[in-house]
């Protein structure tokens, strides 16, 4: 029964897993590299660098198919100045920049939450993530809107060292336990945040005793 259960287990990681190849990635790539040109053409000069971080760049976003949840994170980072611009006004211009381009058009919808700007398409959503970069002592930190209108810090590769840290140790075993809880969590109506969620199987033993 066990070698059952964990033969079952092992076919559905797969299942789960967005692989490289695949129409969904196609599409995901093709439009995430339309996104960015756009962003460079309507903002590039007030930009200082712009990446994808998140689930999609940890390889661990699941199918649509299995996750209406699954989104690519990209942070843009702007360019700061002696006038100090506040985080609302960098929300406002990519909210302005994700209507020129792409609100109500072939289906999208452009929607401003916290701390994002949600670009909506047919076969994936875009979180804008705004942010600003400071060095002290030269270590650049990165800032993201606070809820209380002001700046907080941020590490958006701390689950991903992390992650990839616990894989390698724990001989690739991690990511595919990633993916089988997100499913899961998925198919719950999504009773855990997916990135706390990811954080705490990562910090987890998975040595045998």
């Amino acid at each position: 029964m066990a070698v059952s259960i964990n033969s079952y287990l092992k076919d559905l990681s797969y299942k789960y897993y967005l692989k490289n190849d695949s129409i969904e990635i196609d599409k995901i790539n093709r439009s995430l590299e339309n996104l960015l040109n756009n962003l460079d053409n309507e903002l590039g000069i007030l930009i200082k660098r712009r990446f994808v971080f998140g689930s999609y760049d940890r390889d661990t976003i699941l199918p649509r198919s299995y996750d209406n949840n699954s989104d690519i994170d990209l942070m843009v980072v702007f360019n700061t100045t002696e006038y100090e611009r506040t985080p609302e006004t960098y929300r406002a211009w990519l909210k302005n920049f994700a209507d020129k381009y792409y609100k109500n058009r072939y289906g999208s919808e452009v929607v401003k939450s916290f701390p994002t700007v949600t670009i909506r398409l047919g076969h994936i959503n875009y979180d804008l993530v705004p942010a600003k970069e400071e060095t002290i002592f030269w270590t650049p930190t990165l800032y993201i809107p606070s809820k209380s209108s002001d700046w907080q810090q941020t590490n958006p590769n701390d689950v991903k060292t992390k992650l990839t840290e616990a894989n390698t140790k724990y001989n690739s075993i991690v990511r595919p336990i990633v993916r089988l809880m997100k499913g899961w969590n998925s198919f719950k109506g999504y009773s855990f945040d997916s990135y706390e969620l990811e954080l705490f199987i990562t910090g987890l033993n998975f040595l045998r005793r």
